[in-house]
């Protein structure tokens, strides 16, 4: 797992003015902890580093791959956190000369770039819908309910969910997330 996380120049990556990006590779490893108090720490190191309340910074494009390779990964532990961090990013928001430049040399919003890196991972986030621990199964389902551009790919999986979902609050929750998914139209 993160074969690829020190290849990444941290130091040179944009953060919260006052903020190192070198400790991310840390915080992600962190994230993996049984320890609750190092996952907290290091939740917090990333929310305070890559995403702070709702600003995205050029390291939070960054750090999306790693939050899904924990989510790809059969680890039980920091998924929650994970969760949490990839709705602050895919919901987050960046000036427009914010961009992240591809190694082809091409640029591309910020913004745009994290939201697109998130929204990639719905597989993910419908696969723990089976999980077998309700706030796993809950905050997935917060994620995929704010990304309307999924909603055609979930809604059937969704509604099949509900009907074999054994706790009776979780199934009323898949029920509303769709309601608001039919709504919107998407």
């Amino acid at each position: 797992m993160f074969e690829t996380l020190l290849h990444i120049p941290w130091e040179t990556k944009r953060v919260l003015p006052g903020t190192k990006a070198d400790g991310i590779p840390e915080a992600l490893c962190g994230l993996l902890s049984e320890n609750p108090d190092i996952r907290k720490q290091a939740y917090w190191h990333l929310d305070n580093c890559v995403v702070v309340q709702s600003d995205l910074y050029e390291a939070a494009w960054y750090v999306i791959p790693f939050l899904l390779e924990i989510l790809q990964a059969s680890v039980d532990a920091g998924r929650e956190e994970v969760y949490d961090l990839l709705y602050e990013i895919g919901n987050g928001g960046a000036r427009p000369e914010q961009v992240i430049v591809h190694e082809n040399g091409t640029t591309y919003p910020l913004e745009a770039a994290c939201r697109e890196e998130v929204i990639a991972g719905w597989p993910l986030y419908l696969a723990d819908m089976h999980h077998e621990r309700l706030s796993v199964k809950g905050k997935a389902l917060e994620l995929i309910e704010s990304l309307p551009e999924v909603y055609g790919h979930v809604v059937k999986d969704l509604e099949a969910h509900m009907h074999s979902e054994v706790n009776d609050d979780f199934r009323l929750q898949i029920g509303d997330a769709l309601r608001t998914m039919k709504e919107t139209g998407r």
